[in-house]
């Protein structure tokens, strides 16, 4: 069959887990009635005034268990229907637009966080299995340490040169290096031949010699955008810690792009699965051909299935209306005000702000760069 008119994603109801929660339910609702019935009935049976002290403890307890019923309650919302969802993002087409993706990572301290973590995890965002111009990866330094700064550059210098078009190579699955190297052999869609292993051997020792430039250039792939935000802060004024530091990164970020998803990943763990950007991309998708229903509703009123051909449809008209917007943008641009994105971007900078770009490599690489921002906070 053409992949055409294959579904994005399939949903499968776990029919037995459904019939097991709804009779647990079930049961759990009679006993929690009951004994609700009996708590009040007993209220009515106390006449004595030497009973209070312990009708009160009883109706402490009688409210305590209406608030844990209450809790259960809400907890079989998620169990009465359990579904199990299976995307294909193999079938994505080519040309679909997918949504831009920011990764966010924060940092403070080198020596709560080790630095080789942090940099095993940033690697590991940058090699994720999506289209390099879409993904943004952002690092947050509250600590502000140099160290930190020029440990992201050797670890974009290692991304770039070895250990992106290895994983791309091989179709590695673990692509956090130190999760990979301590894990098992049979984590790569082809881990046969001579050549993977040679070319797994000189990964794997790549930290204990220096790094050939020349020859890094030469294997240079097209790579995502690392960015390094330092922030600058004040003790009279409150920084809100790490949710300060988000709010630092969206500000950074909407310099870059206005639509795209948010991904926080936390310093601690090995990453996320190098497809889960791609198995997740069918939602945002999916939201637009809902959009689309109420115009392309043929006169039976059936509803459009969720295929690939259906997707390019709906993205090439899309896209048809976006550049009919854009050339009547551009061509009021010449009466004066902002002209691109990043002058519109700039308003939302406070006076105080200041950005400093550190760019590797020649201009035409521009996916190379890593920027270091200081930014006053907010009162």
């Amino acid at each position: 069959m053409d992949n055409t008119t294959l579904p994005l994603h399939l949903s499968h109801v776990q029919k037995s887990s459904s019939i097991i929660n709804r009779s647990h339910t079930l049961l759990h609702s009679t006993a929690l009635i009951a004994l609700i019935y009996y708590r009040i009935a007993s209220f009515f049976q106390t006449t004595k005034p030497s009973d209070l002290p312990t009708t009160f403890s009883c109706l402490l307890v009688f409210t305590g268990e209406l608030i844990l019923s209450f809790i259960w309650f809400l907890g079989q919302a998620y169990r009465f229907r359990p579904v199990t969802r299976t995307v294909f993002p193999e079938r994505l087409p080519e040309n679909v637009e997918l949504p831009a993706v920011d990764v966010f990572i924060c940092t403070a301290d080198p020596s709560k966080e080790p630095t080789l973590e942090v940099m095993n995890i940033v690697i590991s965002a940058i090699a994720l299995d999506y289209p390099p111009d879409k993904l943004h990866v952002y690092l947050s330094d509250d600590g502000g340490c140099s160290v930190t700064l020029e440990a992201m550059k050797e670890a974009w210098r290692f991304a770039k040169g070895y250990w992106v078009p290895y994983c791309r190579a091989y179709g590695i699955k673990t692509r956090c290096p130190e999760a990979y190297f301590l894990g098992e052999e049979g984590n790569t869609e082809s881990s046969s031949g001579s050549e993977f292993m040679a070319d797994r051997e000189r990964v794997k020792v790549i930290n204990d010699v220096s790094i050939d430039e020349a020859s890094q250039e030469d294997k240079a792939e097209e790579m995502p955008l690392l960015v390094y935000v330092s922030r600058e802060k004040r003790p009279s004024l409150p920084h809100h810690f790490k949710a300060g530091a988000l709010n630092v990164l969206a500000k950074v970020a909407k310099q870059t792009w206005q639509e795209k998803k948010l991904e926080e990943v936390p310093e601690d763990s090995f990453g996320p699965l190098p497809e889960c950007l791609l198995s997740s991309s069918y939602r945002p998708l999916r939201g637009q051909i809902r959009e689309a229903r109420d115009e392309t509703t043929d006169e039976e009123g059936e509803e459009i299935e969720m295929s690939p051909r259906n997707i390019i449809a709906d993205l090439e008209e899309r896209k048809k209306k976006k550049d009919a917007a854009r050339a009547k943008t551009k061509a009021g641009s010449s009466a004066g005000g902002p002209t691109n994105q990043e002058e519109v971007a700039d308003e939302n900078l406070a006076p105080g702000d200041a950005t400093e770009s550190v760019a590797e490599g020649s201009t035409a690489e521009a996916n190379a760069a890593a920027i270091e921002a200081t930014v006053t906070p907010e009162a």
